[in-house]
């Protein structure tokens, strides 16, 4: 996470800066303003910033610390004196910040990761559009349907006693816990096996959506995109006279992919096939796992094919490391398209 976090903390940094910056310029507009109508305020302005002055230098030349002075507590009451009289607001030399709870810093202190209310919303935008899931904003729980799954149970084909409905309503259930318990230390990581079109990247859509507005951050890929992230990094990182923006990109990618806090591997078992992508995924998994960074794995493959597939370790670490989620019923992408056949 720590590349993610240093590209999306200095765009949110930025935007606080801008956002400080345009309150304070409209602050010393208005406060110019007012000066101007009033010189008398001015006059008042002028010798209370020359006593605050004077009693700075006196602390600096003496050492001993003042809270104030007379002469600053009399002119303070003149001031107060004059604002009210002409019905100048108090604060009328303060900048009016958008969010009055932090002054555009998005600290607080009094919540437990010491953010204010408003740095969500400043940085969920930012970690959806870099989560690289597309078309993420239909993916959320308050959209899913069950109504779109068969309540009849076939044993002979699902292999289970349950209906389809019955079994996506549990792994919905299941990933709401997963998404509450996304900085969980041990808790179990999500593998998704299911025909196309029955709901797997849907659900995963709904987690990544759901550990997003925590303002935890979301790497979203392809298998196939995945090895080639792992790809590019080895190439560039091994060239004898890298290209620095290309170092730059693959680095970025690649520990988006180890360090995220959640990572979402989808369609595995769609890449093309070589002697390396079993070690790759496998590198992949015993990192995020040994540092606690949750996964969630999607696949169109029966847990047979997979073992044909990969190798022995490979399919013991996500046995050990994931639970293991089957989906099954009819496509609800040919079945939606099919109701949306024009008759002629």
């Amino acid at each position: 996470m720590e590349m993610m976090n240093k590209r999306t903390d200095k765009i949110v940094a930025e935007i606080y800066r801008q956002r400080r910056s345009r309150s304070e310029d409209i602050a010393i507009e208005r406060k110019e303003k007012y000066l101007s109508l009033y010189p008398e305020l001015r006059q008042i302005e002028d010798k209370l910033s020359a006593e605050n002055a004077r009693i700075a230098l006196s602390i600096i030349s003496d050492g001993v610390a003042r809270e104030g002075s007379p002469e600053r507590d009399n002119i303070n009451r003149e001031r107060s004196e004059f604002l009210s009289r002409n019905r100048i607001p108090a604060d009328y030399d303060s900048p009016v910040y958008t969010c009055v709870k932090c002054s555009d810093t998005g600290f607080d202190i009094s919540d437990p990761e010491g953010r204010c209310s408003c740095y969500y919303d400043v940085i969920v935008p930012i970690l959806f559009e870099y989560s690289g899931f597309p078309g993420i904003s239909k993916y959320t729980f308050d959209s899913f349907n069950p109504e779109l799954f068969s309540d009849n149970a076939n044993e002979e084909l699902n292999r289970s006693k349950n209906s389809p409905r019955k079994q996506i309503l549990g792994i919905r259930d299941a990933a709401m816990r997963f998404a509450d318990n996304i900085d969980a230390e041990h808790y179990p990581n999500m593998f998704f096996i299911g025909s196309p079109g029955t709901g797997k990247t849907f659900m995963a859509g709904c987690v990544v959506d759901k550990v997003v507005r925590k303002g935890r951050s979301v790497c979203y890929l392809s298998a196939p995109r995945m090895f080639d992230v792992i790809s590019e990094y080895r190439t560039a990182s091994a060239a004898f006279s890298p290209d620095k923006e290309r170092l730059e990109r693959a680095s970025e990618a690649y520990s988006n992919l180890l360090n995220s806090d959640l990572l979402v591997i989808d369609d595995l078992g769609t890449e093309t096939f070589n002697s390396n992508r079993q070690p790759e995924l496998l590198a992949v998994v015993n990192h995020r796992t040994g540092c606690a960074r949750k996964m969630i794995i999607t696949t169109n493959l029966e847990m047979t094919d997979l073992m044909n597939f990969y190798d022995e370790r490979l399919i013991s670490r996500i046995y050990g490391a994931f639970s293991v989620y089957k989906f099954f019923g009819d496509d609800l992408r040919l079945r939606t398209r099919y109701n949306q056949i024009t008759e002629i």
